[in-house]
C-alpha cells in the first residue's frame, strides 16, 4: 500500500498466537434458508466463531454463496488464517483482508477433502480489523453442482496484543 507517496511499512511480528474469539463477529452475504432464517440469518457468529472448528451440522456450520466476513474487535497484525470447511466440497476461494476500505487478497486456496486450508502470512503479515472468506459467485463448489460454500470455522493467528499496541 502506498501512503503519501511512500511505501507503507510491512508490520512485523515476533510472537504470534491464536486470537481469542471474544469480540469477533461473523456475517455472510446470504444464508441457506433451511439452516438460518429471519432477521439475523446472515449473522454467522455462533456457528463459526467457537472452539468447534470442524463439525458440519445445523448450528455448527454455514452456507454462503459469495463471502463470510470476520470482524475483529480491534486492528491486529495477522500471520495466519486457518479456514475450516465441509470436506465434501471442492472449490477455489480467497482469504481477503480489509485494507483502507478495500478488500485485498492475501491467499487463493482450493477446498478439498482435507476440510482445512491455511493462508500463511508469516513472510508478509497483514494489519487489519476484518477478513473475509470469498468465493467468486456463483461458483460451483463440487457438490451436485450447487454453489454454496460450506464453512465450519475460522482460526486467526496474529501478533500479541501488546506487540500490536506498541507498533501503532
Amino acid at each position: 500500500l502506498l501512503q503519501q507517496g511512500r511505501k507503507a511499512q510491512t508490520p512485523t511480528c515476533d510472537a504470534a498466537s491464536v486470537l481469542p474469539f471474544t469480540g469477533m463477529t461473523c456475517e455472510s452475504n446470504d444464508a441457506h434458508s433451511a439452516w438460518r432464517t429471519g432477521s439475523t440469518a446472515n449473522d454467522c457468529t455462533p456457528e463459526i466463531l467457537d472452539s468447534d472448528l470442524t463439525t458440519w451440522n445445523d448450528n455448527k456450520g454455514v452456507h454462503f454463496s459469495e463471502w463470510a466476513k470476520i470482524t475483529l474487535p480491534s486492528m491486529r497484525t495477522l500471520t495466519k488464517v486457518d479456514v475450516y470447511f465441509w470436506a465434501g466440497q471442492t472449490c477455489s476461494f480467497q482469504v481477503q483482508a480489509q485494507q483502507e476500505g478495500s478488500w485485498v487478497t492475501a491467499c487463493t486456496l482450493q477446498s478439498d477433502f482435507s476440510g482445512k486450508k491455511t493462508c500463511s502470512l508469516y513472510n508478509s503479515p497483514v494489519r487489519t480489523d476484518a477478513i473475509r472468506i470469498y468465493q467468486k459467485g456463483p461458483a460451483q463448489c463440487g457438490f451436485r453442482g450447487d454453489t454454496w460454500f460450506r464453512l465450519t470455522g475460522v482460526q486467526i493467528t496474529g501478533c500479541s496484543q501488546q506487540q500490536d499496541d506498541n507498533s501503532q
